[in-house]
């Protein structure tokens, strides 16, 4: 599988969004969307990578859609989601990594890693990272599952 390096800046959601354009519009209807996160259990704090598949080609955005980063990222995270189902792509998966191997797929992406991670990632329903679902998020403060 050919995935390219990843796309946009990390934890800067409205630059790597902008960035996904060409990714985004050439997706055809069929593509796989897998999207990345090191947190379950606590979204008000989960941070997300993109992983756009097609054939044996794939695109990967960087760590910049999701609460960790705020309303920005929320907003572009629901952006993203809402421009691929209005393109008729509607097969999204979700794959929850350790947190050291979040930032190591980061920095060096290979195939055989995404190919284990297409394997362990679960159907998801995309409605859960538009806005109108994240109504707990959008009205608490984003902290640490931590603290």
């Amino acid at each position: 599988m050919q995935i390219s390096e990843p796309i946009g800046t990390p934890s800067a959601p409205k630059e790597t969004l902008e960035a996904l354009n060409d990714v985004l519009e050439r997706l055809p209807k069929s593509a796989k969307i897998l999207l990345i996160t090191d947190i379950q259990g606590h979204r008000s704090n989960a941070r997300y990578a993109a992983l756009f598949l097609h054939g044996s080609e794939g695109a990967l955005s960087r760590e910049a859609f999701g609460p960790r980063y705020g309303l920005e990222g929320i907003m572009a995270l629901d952006t993203l989601v809402r421009t691929l189902l209005e393109r008729g792509i509607n097969d999204f998966k979700e794959c929850v990594v350790m947190p050291s191997d979040f930032g190591r797929l980061m920095q060096e992406p290979e195939g055989l890693e995404f190919e284990r991670l297409i394997s362990s990632a679960n159907p998801t329903d995309p409605n859960l990272y538009l806005t109108t679902h994240m109504t707990d998020v959008l009205v608490s403060p984003v902290s640490s599952p931590l603290q």
